[in-house]
């Protein structure tokens, strides 16, 4: 979804593109079908497209976090950036490894959110090692902050992590949905759990999944927790040997280029 100024006022029209700069929204001039209009002219509601309508509908800069709001519930019904969790049939499976090499070779044109549900309290410390290292953000600090808030993470990467290796203080695949449409989201899920199986697919996210070590009975087992469609289900390239010989048609083979053309594609049917 496009985001329009029809707004006269040159003061109003400067604050408003001021805060669509802080959500990493460039707006545009022309109403379309399907666009969020914000204009400062006095017309029906009657149109093909949304419009919130300064004066009336809110008062700036008094409706800021409102607007923001708004914006951020059209953008959040529009757009849908692809979801990839990263799980592990078993422990110590390289779900860490794994994302951090991801992180580090994403060249996507939209801002990566890394979501770390993995007990491991080296995870802030190993993004280090990225080019472009994503801003820390804890779960703790983002509860404080839900609502309009989150609109306002901006442009850059960020990787959301627990403070002290604690669960997220919410359902962590409510706060996902809110944030897909800044862009791709890659998720370290760790092991592939019930509780985690059913997250991923109330998101109906892309799995891979992190074979190191698992017995062919732990992959099965996994495979079966996740009761998804098979074709979004990635395992290894090359699979441990001793893992899964077998070439199940239903499990699509990825290696780390197929799934970083996966986030930075933008689509989250794949």
């Amino acid at each position: 979804m496009s985001i329009v100024l029809s707004i006269d006022d040159t003061a109003l029209y400067t604050h408003v593109v001021q805060l669509l700069a802080l959500i990493g929204q460039n707006p545009s001039d022309q109403p379309h079908p399907g666009c969020l209009e914000i204009t400062d002219r006095m017309r029906s509601v009657r149109s093909e497209h949304a419009v919130v309508r300064l004066g009336v509908d809110i008062c700036l800069p008094e409706d800021d976090e409102v607007l923001l709001s708004l914006i951020d519930q059209a953008l959040s019904a529009t757009a849908r950036a692809p979801i990839l969790c990263v799980v592990g049939a078993c422990g110590r499976a390289g779900v860490t490894s794994t994302v951090i090499r991801l992180v580090s070779q994403y060249r996507g044109d939209h801002p990566l959110t890394i979501v770390d549900l993995s007990d491991d309290p080296l995870f802030p410390a190993r993004l280090e090692v990225c080019a472009k290292p994503p801003r820390i953000l804890t779960w703790e600090a983002i509860d404080s902050e839900r609502g309009s808030a989150l609109t306002r993470l901006g442009t850059e990467s960020i990787a959301i992590v627990s403070a002290a290796q604690a669960p997220p203080p919410f359902h962590p695949a409510e706060w996902i949905a809110t944030v897909q449409h800044r862009g791709p989201v890659l998720v370290d899920a760790g092991r592939c759990s019930p509780a985690i199986a059913a997250m991923i697919r109330q998101l109906d996210a892309f799995t891979y999944l992190c074979c190191r070590h698992a017995s062919r009975a732990q992959i099965e087992a996994a495979v079966t927790r996740l009761q998804m469609d098979s074709q979004r289900i990635f395992i290894p390239a090359r699979p441990p040997r001793n893992a899964w010989a077998d070439r199940a048609r239903w499990i699509r083979r990825g290696g780390d280029q197929r799934l970083v053309a996966l986030l930075a594609s933008g689509e989250s049917d794949g």
